[in-house]
């Protein structure tokens, strides 16, 4: 995954056997309600793959046991990732000042392990801010979300357990998966399928 942003970040999809791609529909809301195109999710097979940089400039989506909380973000936030896991957060700006406090909210290491990646395939969905949360956050044409921290899915694959989930939205990227380019700055590819 590259952006003109600065992204470089690269991982490993692991066995496809093992760890399958869940679809889901699309999350958009009324009027018109959107729920039958989906977004692919790839779980991560090799825990301690993923290595780069991310900027992340869409939104933001947390779980945990009080609920969820969505936000847009205002600047883009820099993480950096190493064997799989977030080491540095740039705290430079207020969005990632924010999303720092709420990692180290935590006091637990296992929040920041990148777990899965999502493609949003929905040409009618864009992301964009709502009162109460983020519109389309995981169907929005042309979208990422990389998450962290909780994924505890057997159905799926995964079972990394954490105290909360993280979706990190992200906008106008390139992205390779196995020599096929399937998103060119946002955009699904002819190649791939998608457009």
């Amino acid at each position: 995954i590259t952006s003109d942003l600065g992204t470089d970040l690269s991982f490993k999809r692991g066995d496809p056997e093992k760890y399958p791609v869940l679809r889901h529909g699309g999350d958009c809301d009324s009027p018109g309600r959107i729920g039958s195109l989906a977004g692919g999710i790839a779980y991560m097979g090799e825990e301690t793959s993923a290595n780069g940089v991310l900027y992340v400039n869409g939104a933001q989506e947390a779980y945990d046991q009080f609920g969820s909380i969505s936000q847009m973000l205002d600047e883009p936030v820099k993480l950096e990732i190493e064997k799989g896991y977030i080491v540095n957060i740039d705290v430079g700006n207020r969005d990632g000042k924010r999303l720092d406090d709420w990692f180290r909210s935590f006091n637990d290491p296992e929040m920041y392990m990148f777990i899965h990646t999502n493609i949003g395939l929905d040409h009618r969905a864009a992301l964009r801010a709502r009162p109460g949360g983020v519109t389309y956050s995981h169907s929005a044409w042309g979208c990422i979300i990389t998450a962290f921290g909780m994924n505890y899915n057997p159905l799926f694959g995964m079972s990394h357990k954490a105290p909360a989930h993280l979706d990190l939205m992200t906008t106008g990227v390139n992205y390779v998966i196995d020599g096929t380019q399937v998103l060119r700055d946002g955009v699904p590819t002819d190649e791939a399928g998608l457009a």
